[in-house]
């Protein structure tokens, strides 16, 4: 788990601002294009996860 207590309060590019970790997992996925869960879905506030996976062309 990737700890973002830092980025709470933060703003956005666009000028919004993160305000737990599900708002920074939404901004990921919307202006960076990685999907990551957040840690309030196992009850660990402000953390999330990125799980890696090669789709194409691995070796």
């Amino acid at each position: 788990m990737i700890g973002c207590a830092d980025l709470i309060g933060a703003q956005t590019t666009g000028g919004n601002t993160l305000s737990d970790d599900a708002e920074i997992i939404a901004y990921i996925l919307k202006d960076v294009g990685i999907a990551a869960v957040s840690g309030s879905a196992y009850e660990l506030s402000p953390f999330f996860c990125i799980f890696n996976r090669c789709l194409d062309g691995c070796s």
